[in-house]
């Protein structure tokens, strides 16, 4: 699928991005353990917006969820369908991203700082509030690189 207005074109590095420890484990799965895993049931359908290269959506898979990932970056993708092969894929931008609810939970990480002003960000939550089926769960928040050392 392909749905993209790619405004911020990773591609020329994404070799480079995936070769770089963002801390997955250390520092992003015990907040998404301690504010949004704690909820769910494994099994549980959650979406990754702005996957990159798939190193969250590889450790929910080894933690028993049901893995999508979302990115605009193609070149990102085939990263990610490498780190984690068990998920799905969708090529899209979020802000033209719609889809039937069904997933338990929606998370992004480092996203938001890309829409730049009120309507974009009203589509962007409408989409994802589309997206989500009942009691979904709802997770975003954003580090800067000097916050992991």
């Amino acid at each position: 699928m392909s749905l993209v207005n790619n405004d911020a074109n990773h591609s020329p590095i994404a070799s480079v991005y995936n070769l770089i420890p963002f801390y997955t484990e250390e520092l992003v799965m015990p907040v998404l353990e301690q504010l949004m895993l704690k909820h769910l049931p494994k099994g549980a359908h959650i979406l990754d917006i702005g996957c990159s290269n798939g190193q969250v959506l590889q450790q929910l898979q080894i933690r028993g969820y049901q893995t999508t990932g979302l990115d605009v970056c193609e070149e990102l993708l085939r990263f990610a369908r490498i780190n984690s092969p068990e998920s799905k894929f969708i090529l899209s931008d979020i802000r033209k991203f719609q889809s039937p609810p069904i997933y338990d939970a929606v998370y992004s990480k480092n996203v938001f700082s890309f829409f730049l002003n009120l309507e974009e960000l009203t589509t962007v939550f409408q989409n994802v509030m589309g997206a989500m089926r009942d009691n979904a769960l709802f997770e975003t928040f954003a580090y800067s690189s000097n916050e992991c050392t």
